[in-house]
């Protein structure tokens, strides 16, 4: 199989990596500049957030969405639905759709966000 070894090294290379919305640098780089730590977790898969947000003392959760596409292009995958409701009773996690509504979540702006954060709630 002469493709069989491409395909290894490209697996072995992370070619099949968590996706990164659009607008996710835009939205850290807005919550450091706003004086936030942020650490990204986009990386890991399997419904884990894809953000942890430090600000004046307490932790957010932050599944990043890209505002800028339809609702149907917004939505949370079955593997983000199960981690969130499994998270849930720890810590709520915020999904956000722009940098608005990211650092109105951590209380950084009184704007009111395009599409307002949510949280999922069961």
């Amino acid at each position: 199989w002469p493709n069989a070894k491409r395909r290894r090294s490209r697996m072995a290379q992370g070619v099949n990596r968590a996706k990164v919305d659009a607008n996710q640098a835009a939205i850290v780089e807005a919550l450091r500049a706003a004086g936030c730590f942020v650490t990204s977790l986009a990386g890991v898969g399997k419904g884990v957030p894809d953000a942890l947000v430090g600000s004046d003392g307490r932790w957010y959760l932050m599944e990043i969405k890209d505002g800028s596409k339809p609702p149907s292009g917004r939505n949370l995958t079955d593997d983000e639905i199960k981690w969130h409701k499994k998270a849930n009773c720890y810590a709520p996690v915020w999904i956000v759709y722009d940098e608005i509504g990211a650092l109105w979540v951590c209380g950084k702006t009184n704007e009111v966000p395009k599409i307002k954060p949510v949280r999922m709630v069961e």
